[in-house]
């Protein structure tokens, strides 16, 4: 993946001067609060938008509007839904990322 990753969430931001691999992972710039509302995260809000983010520096993408997170509405994941704490299938995702050196989109 080249360019920048933006999420809708709060429009903090992963950005890729060059297409994602393990020795170039991106930059993470986080706001402090959801752009949208301008309300200031909370502690707590923050680090799980910081963890959320990291997870794209670990070569996995989104997956809010995919099919599969629409034809499976719980499946959850650190990439679709606010507050969630690390899945399985995310760690999972990570590995691959990883082990082929490839960025990793969801189904």
């Amino acid at each position: 993946m080249m360019g920048s990753h933006s999420d809708y969430e709060d429009k903090s931001q992963v950005t890729f001067e060059v297409e994602w691999s393990k020795e170039n992972p991106g930059t993470i710039h986080m706001r402090t609060g959801d752009s949208r509302t301008e309300a200031a995260y909370s502690g707590e809000d923050y680090m799980w938008v910081s963890a959320h983010e990291f997870i794209h520096i670990l070569g996995v993408d989104d997956s809010y509007n995919t099919p599969y997170a629409k034809e499976n509405p719980d499946f959850i994941s650190i990439t679709n839904k606010f507050g969630t704490p690390v899945q399985s299938d995310d760690i999972a995702k990570v590995l691959e990322a990883y082990n082929t050196n490839t960025w990793q989109m969801w189904p």
